[in-house]
């Protein structure tokens, strides 16, 4: 992956993800990924979410629209998590911390966002 590539399309300062294409930031279904400093600037609060199965449901009612191709990407708990420490690495710290038998589990490791 190139460094042109790896920027973030909103701010062009940031890596959005890293020279393996891992995503630094967080990403739509579309694979679409912006940095953590713009994804955080561009969230904002929707309200309750629209799932019919709330079993399954993880929505947080915070939601962004992809800048490119503005899908509506719906943060879970580890993406809020994420934006709120300002990195997926310390998102991951943090879940450790707190949970240690769920952070094998992955809780904060997916960075595409969506119900």
């Amino acid at each position: 992956m190139d460094a042109q590539s790896r920027l973030c399309p909103v701010c062009l300062d940031e890596d959005a993800c890293d020279e393996r294409g891992t995503i630094l930031g967080v990403g739509c279904e579309n694979r679409h990924v912006v940095c953590m400093s713009c994804a955080r600037k561009l969230a904002y609060v929707a309200g309750p979410c629209g799932c019919t199965n709330k079993a399954l449901c993880y929505c947080t009612g915070i939601e962004l629209n992809c800048p490119l191709c503005r899908c509506r990407c719906r943060m879970q708990p580890r993406h809020v998590l994420a934006l709120l420490k300002g990195s997926w690495e310390s998102a991951q710290e943090s879940a450790v911390r707190q949970s240690p038998e769920d952070a094998h589990h992955g809780i904060v490791m997916h960075a595409v966002a969506g119900c």
